[in-house]
């Protein structure tokens, strides 16, 4: 659109696009469309929209067999909308994803797998850093490449505290510029460069 809408206009749109998507879907979509088989393992909630999830992620080669659903809570969704000239804003409601946690992992995801890759890790509240370190360290063990990215809410509190246990476990740790500042408080490029070291220990034997 060409700007925000003030507050009760109605601003018209040429076309709208409902997909499956989110950083753990885009990276399994993304994935097919390279050559290599994927799998998603997450919630969706007893709906309309955990169905489309479902099958869209059917209709992109994606396997969605460890995908559950939630008794109580609506599958997740992010109303994206695009401002010419503006970055994308972001309108999310965590939903099933709420209460996502270790206890939903099927391990048998992961055979014949190389690599786990969680997405939106701060947007899953009930998937707390123990948690993620103990799904990590079960990784490593089993052989399989770790990668992260964390996607955090605007306006939550976040410290390194998130994921200082679980970066000795991880491959790779892909937050953007933002995330970055807010999970260490570092601001200046010359500070990020004595700091980096400290996020990359060796995992323990």
């Amino acid at each position: 659109i060409g700007a925000s809408p003030a507050g009760g206009e109605l601003a018209l749109v040429d076309h709208y696009l409902l997909s499956v998507g989110g950083c753990a879907a885009n990276t399994a979509a993304a994935l097919r469309r390279l050559g290599y088989g994927s799998a998603v393992v997450g919630k969706v909630g007893p709906d309309m929209f955990g169905d489309f999830v479902l099958r869209d992620l059917e209709r992109l080669g994606v396997d969605a067999a460890f995908v559950v659903r939630s008794k109580q809570l609506a599958t997740s969704c992010t109303f994206i909308v695009n401002v010419r000239g503006e970055d994308r804003r972001y309108f999310h409601c965590f939903g099933a994803n709420a209460d996502f946690s270790l206890a939903d992992v099927n391990r048998a995801a992961w055979e014949g797998a190389r690599v786990l890759h969680v997405g939106g890790y701060l947007a899953m509240p009930a998937f707390r850093p123990e948690l993620l370190r103990q799904l990590f360290q079960e990784a490593k063990q089993r052989g399989l490449i770790t990668t992260l990215d964390v996607a955090i809410p605007a306006g939550a509190a976040v410290s390194l505290a998130e994921v200082r246990e679980v970066l000795p476990w991880t491959d790779v740790f892909l937050p953007n510029h933002d995330e970055a500042r807010a999970l260490t408080e570092v601001t200046t490029r010359a500070n990020r460069r004595k700091f980096s070291p400290g996020l990359t220990p060796t995992a323990p034997s």
